[in-house]
């Protein structure tokens, strides 16, 4: 392992479908092993809502899970609580009117559904930091 690499990488994964929720967390687990991934779940935006406080690295979130908020307005309040974390959006149908823009303000990525999970986990994935850079200022 790459001592410049960080570890412990927390991953917020929601997903109203369990299916698709538990092919999520299995490939990021193998894929992204060597962070020492710690992914959590949450079956809908709602109770995605209550971790707000939590250090997560990353949030991948449905759009549509069924509960209020939106996938986008999640993750908006995620980006307010930490402005660091990577943000992916999953989304099977169009987006509505002004999200491309409310998406680029957070700096969160968008994956349309059937998603790529190569995709998802090259946008999670941190660079390696040149020699003498801070592993966590490459983030």
């Amino acid at each position: 392992m790459n001592p410049r690499i960080p570890t412990n990488f927390r991953i917020l994964v929601v997903e109203d479908d369990d299916a698709i929720r538990s092919v999520i967390v299995r490939t990021l687990e193998r894929e992204l092993q060597h962070l020492n991934v710690s992914i959590h779940e949450a079956s809908n935006t709602a109770a995605a809502s209550r971790r707000l406080g939590q250090p997560y690295d990353a949030v991948v979130s449905d759009q549509n899970t069924g509960t209020s908020p939106t996938g986008i307005e999640l993750l908006e309040r995620f980006r307010q609580a930490n402005p660091s974390a990577k943000l992916i959006l999953f989304c099977g149908g169009n987006l509505p009117s002004g999200s491309d823009l409310r998406l680029r303000l957070i700096n969160a990525a968008y994956v349309q559904k059937p998603a790529s999970m190569s995709r998802v986990v090259a946008i999670l994935t941190p660079p390696i930091p040149a020699p003498g850079e801070d592993a966590y200022a490459a983030l």
